[in-house]
């Protein structure tokens, strides 16, 4: 009986660990399946996931609080960011972006309107740029064939734009008359607000490429600075007429609300790392660059685990 029992008691143990060593590999292989993109096969946490973003944009808003006019307004912008996983399916992301408009210059000038010697100009340069910091902690989810993360943050921005305009003018044959006029505004913003967004790639496992969506809103809290000064001068024959020169300067709280959404085609280069194509929109309420401002163009975004 003592050998049938040591027998039975062998083979139990053979049965029970093979039991366990199945259960473990189906834990693990389970494991996989539900594992957040951030994470390796072990479990282990990849220390930083950096994003590299860039694009064009573009807006055709015909006015700006300095009351410059464009048809259309060409830009560019970049961003950076980095995101680590705090939990299996909780992470935190810092994002910095940077974007600029092409300068607006305008040159006009006309030599004898009036006569020989007689001449008007006319000149203005605006430029326009904006820069924001995010925050935000992410929740990750998943199902079959998506992958999404909807998170909540805040949104720090800044804004400026700026005007110079010149006019100048002088005519022999009227007293030699002669003159100018300068002005110089400047705008700027400064604010902080919530946001929230969710974000998503539809694709199957193991597939090189997806598609990528996303959207987002802020409101953004802040004070809009702006200044301004001038001088004119006119003078003919009989002497100065006109010569004066001024400044002023207001401070005023403002409420911005900024609407996101993007679509992009996302490709698979390794484990490690995505490049992403794609065309995204942002509109701008109340005051920014004007009563309201669309800014849309193309980007390429890569990502790389490091």
């Amino acid at each position: 009986m003592a050998e049938i029992s040591n027998s039975a008691s062998a083979a139990l143990k053979v049965a029970a660990a093979g039991l366990a060593a199945g259960g473990l590999a189906s834990t693990q292989a389970g494991a996989q399946e539900i594992t957040p993109v951030g994470y390796g096969a072990d479990g282990d946490l990849n220390p930083l996931i950096w994003s590299l973003e860039g694009g064009a944009i573009f807006s055709d808003y015909s006015q700006d609080k300095l009351g410059d006019s464009s048809d259309l307004n060409v830009g560019g912008y970049g961003a950076i960011s980095v995101r680590r996983f705090i939990d299996p399916d909780l992470d935190w992301r810092i994002t910095a972006r940077f974007g600029r408009f092409a300068d607006d210059t305008v040159n006009l000038s006309e030599t004898d309107i009036n006569g020989p010697g007689s001449f008007a100009s006319f000149d203005l340069v605006s430029e326009k740029m904006f820069a924001n910091i995010d925050f935000d902690i992410g929740h990750h989810f998943q199902h079959p064939g998506v992958q999404g993360r909807v998170f909540v943050g805040a949104r720090g921005l800044y804004s400026r734009e700026a005007a110079d305009k010149g006019f100048a003018f002088s005519d022999p044959a009227d007293d030699n008359k002669f003159g100018n006029f300068d002005a110089q505004g400047e705008s700027e913003f400064f604010g902080l607000g919530p946001r929230a967004g969710l974000e998503m790639v539809f694709k199957d496992p193991g597939d090189t490429f997806g598609v990528s969506v996303a959207g987002s809103g802020a409101v953004i809290l802040g004070n809009t600075h702006e200044s301004f000064s001038g001088s004119i001068f006119f003078a003919d024959d009989n002497g100065v007429d006109i010569d004066d020169s001024g400044s002023d300067s207001r401070n005023e709280f403002e409420a911005l609300v900024n609407l996101s959404a993007a679509v992009g085609v996302e490709m698979m280069v390794n484990d490690n790392s995505t490049i992403t194509l794609g065309y995204q929109a942002e509109m701008w309420t109340q005051e920014f660059f004007r009563e309201r401002s669309l800014f849309h163009g193309p980007f390429v975004r890569g990502t790389i685990k490091y």
